[in-house]
C-alpha cells in the first residue's frame, strides 16, 4: 500500500468517529429531556432578554422595618429560613457579570425576601464600563452604603 492510500484510510476512520460522535449528540439534543432542556434554557433567555431594559434604570431602594422579623411566616417558610434574626438582617449585595445588568437577580431577589431576607440589594455597572479602578471604586462604596 503506497502512502497516499494510508493517509485516506486514517482519514476515513476520523471521519467515521466524527459521524458517530454527531450522531450520538443528536440522539441526545433530540431526544425529550433534551427538548425539554432545550425548551426550559430558551424560556430563561426571552424571559432575562425582556426583563434586560428594565435592569437599566437605578433601584430603588425602600427601608422595611418589619423585614428581619420571622414572625408572619409559616412554619413550612420558616423553616427555611435561618432562624437568627440577625443573620436574616444581614445585608445582601447581588453584583451581576459583564454585559448584564441586575434585572439578571429577579428571580433571586425575590425567592431570598420571600425567606426573610429585607437587605437585599443589586449594584450595577455602568454600561461601557472601561476603567475598572472607577468601578471598583464605585462598587467599594455601593458595599459601604449597604453595610450601613
Amino acid at each position: 500500500m503506497d502512502r497516499r492510500m494510508v493517509l485516506m484510510a486514517r482519514a476515513g476512520g476520523g471521519v467515521r468517529r466524527r459521524a458517530a460522535a454527531f450522531s450520538e449528540t443528536a440522539r441526545t439534543v433530540f431526544s425529550r429531556p433534551g427538548l425539554r432542556g432545550t425548551a426550559i434554557e430558551a424560556a430563561w433567555i426571552a424571559a432575562h432578554i425582556a426583563t434586560y431594559p428594565l435592569g437599566i434604570a437605578q433601584e430603588r431602594v425602600a427601608e422595611r422595618p418589619d423585614a428581619f422579623s420571622l414572625q408572619s411566616l409559616r412554619p413550612l417558610q420558616r423553616s427555611l429560613v435561618c432562624g437568627d434574626v440577625e443573620a436574616a438582617g444581614t445585608p445582601i449585595l447581588l453584583v451581576h457579570g459583564l454585559v448584564d445588568n441586575r434585572s439578571i437577580f429577579t428571580v433571586l431577589r425575590r425567592a431570598l425576601r420571600r425567606r426573610g431576607f429585607g437587605r437585599v440589594s443589586t449594584y450595577n455597572y455602568r454600561m461601557w464600563t472601561s476603567d475598572l479602578r472607577a468601578a471598583a471604586t464605585r462598587l467599594g462604596e455601593q458595599v459601604r452604603a449597604v453595610r450601613l
